[in-house]
């Protein structure tokens, strides 16, 4: 829960220009959740805080004062996929995607993060992605990278239904896919916070990524031609296939495009942050508190008028939906 300061006579200053308060401490307001730490994104909507870490790399972040209902998505990467021929491909699997309760961390804690690195396409086997990792005082967490492609007998579908060669399909992070199966539907599913998917520890999604709509650590998809290959950037996602069906059945399809790498891993944080004097930034020429909304994208309301900042203000408590 985050609690803003709002005040009652903003409502008649409506005419002034958001663009007046561009300021380095306005922007600070607008990201909302304390400093932003190398390597992240940050944002904020309805009163919850999110970072985001979709590059591969290893990085770090001191928990801000005021911290409450810290929860992370933490994803593996995506293998690559197995382009051996003209004729055979076959699809990387998803990384693995953990929920981790942090409810008790303090400000001050630091957490030691990994974002791992997709794997890459190669000839015969993809690569492996790399694992995705949080430490945070004893409680540490790993999301491990698909698999590369490789031909597996018992994760594959047809291409046209039945013709052969078989193209691979990989595993997702929701669990693996049985042999045989039509390329359109044998698909690895992945982990989507927003359909209250479990993640690949059995563990519930967290109400606060509820509205989290992406599916992650899903297997490579085959795809067929024309379509375009999915974009697997940021998501865990395996790399994937095109394939071309032939005219007659049993005859071999081609498969002319893969991905080149599998989707990286990624690390998300959302929690929410109490509205201190550390975290309610000044305005540095009357040293008044400034109160932004917490929308992305939202415009700053007015402010301006001497009597603005002599007016009292009274404290409105959002709940994160």
């Amino acid at each position: 829960m985050k609690t803003r300061f709002v005040s009652m006579a903003g409502v008649g200053a409506v005419g002034l220009v958001a663009a007046s308060f561009a300021s380095p401490a306005a922007a600070a307001v607008v990201a909302g959740c304390g400093a932003v730490p190398a390597g992240a994104s940050s944002t904020v909507t309805n009163g919850v805080c999110q970072l985001d870490f979709d590059t591969a790399g290893t990085y770090s972040w001191t928990l801000p004062a005021g911290i409450s209902g810290l929860y992370a998505l933490i994803v593996g990467a995506g293998g690559g996929a197995d382009a051996n021929g003209l004729n055979e491909g076959y699809a990387g699997s998803g990384g693995d995607v953990a929920y981790a309760d942090y409810t008790t961390a303090a400000a001050d804690d630091v957490a030691n993060l990994t974002v791992g690195a997709p794997g890459t396409t190669a000839e015969k086997i993809g690569t492996d992605g790399g694992d995705s990792s949080m430490t945070l005082g004893l409680s540490s967490v790993v999301a491990v990278g698909g698999i590369g492609g490789a031909f597996d007998i018992d994760k594959y579908c047809f291409p046209d239904g039945d013709s052969f060669p078989a193209v691979g399909s990989g595993n997702g992070a929701g669990g693996p896919v049985g042999n045989g199966g039509d390329c359109a539907t044998a698909v690895g599913p992945g982990v989507n916070p927003s359909l209250g998917n479990v993640d690949s520890f059995a563990n519930a999604a967290p109400v606060i990524f509820a509205d989290l709509n992406v599916d992650f650590g899903r297997g490579g998809q085959v795809v067929v031609a024309p379509a375009a290959l999915p974009d697997p950037t940021g998501t865990g996602q395996g790399a994937s296939v095109r394939y071309v069906s032939p005219a007659v059945r049993y005859v071999s399809p081609t498969v002319p495009e893969f991905n080149a790498i599998g989707g990286g891993g990624r690390i998300i944080y959302r929690y929410t942050l109490a509205a201190t004097e550390e975290n309610v930034p000044q305005l540095a020429s009357t040293g008044q508190n400034v109160a932004a909304p917490l929308g992305v994208g939202a415009v700053l309301a007015a402010l301006g008028a001497a009597t603005l900042f002599a007016s009292s203000r009274r404290r409105r408590t959002r709940t994160p939906s």
